[in-house]
């Protein structure tokens, strides 16, 4: 009968693997399921902190681009546009670039947009209507009408002539329009 609840329990009536072995097996099994967790647990919190306040701070990152962006165009002469909501980029460029609706003016869009430069990489702005084939260069954003001008000297009518054509096959997605949040 004894031997019944032995091969029961799961344990063998063996020599040589005596029961009290089996429990030392199992409380390193525990130890080691517990570091297993308390890993786990960390990864959890090591990818979870930058998601949360990448969410949270979404809305006024994209407050602080639009502030930047309305200054620009004053700046550059364009005070009457009136910069509204920002708009989803369905597509990969939505990474490098930010649109934002632009009412009472010709144009449709304002856009900002990350060019590498030989001075690195630097937001410019363009200004697109859905009706041209191209967008219009407004400026870059930097620190100073210097820097400015160094940049606009440095980088070449090329690159901005690219990004020009290159923006509304970018604000199109999937030959949809762009859609505000």
């Amino acid at each position: 009968m004894n031997d019944m609840s032995d091969e029961a329990s799961g344990f063998s009536a063996d020599p040589a693997f005596p029961p009290e072995a089996a429990g030392e097996m199992l409380l390193v099994y525990k130890k080691q399921f517990i570091k297993f967790g308390l890993f786990i647990a960390f990864l959890i919190v090591l990818f979870a902190v930058p998601a949360v306040i990448s969410a949270l701070s979404y809305r006024s990152t994209r407050n602080g681009l639009k502030e930047s962006l309305v200054a620009a165009l004053k700046e550059h002469g364009y005070e009457g546009l009136a910069v509204t909501d920002s708009c989803e980029l369905q597509n990969p460029f939505a990474v490098a670039a930010a649109a934002f609706s632009v009412e009472d003016s010709p144009y449709s869009y304002a856009v900002i947009i990350k060019l590498t430069t030989m001075a690195g990489p630097v937001p410019a702005v363009f200004l697109y209507d859905t009706a041209s084939p191209k967008a219009d260069f407004v400026c870059f954003l930097t620190l100073g009408k210097r820097v400015e001008r160094f940049l606009s000297d440095s980088t070449g009518l090329s690159l901005i002539e690219y990004w020009a054509h290159r923006l509304p096959q970018i604000l199109s997605a999937s030959d949809r329009e762009v859609q505000p949040l």
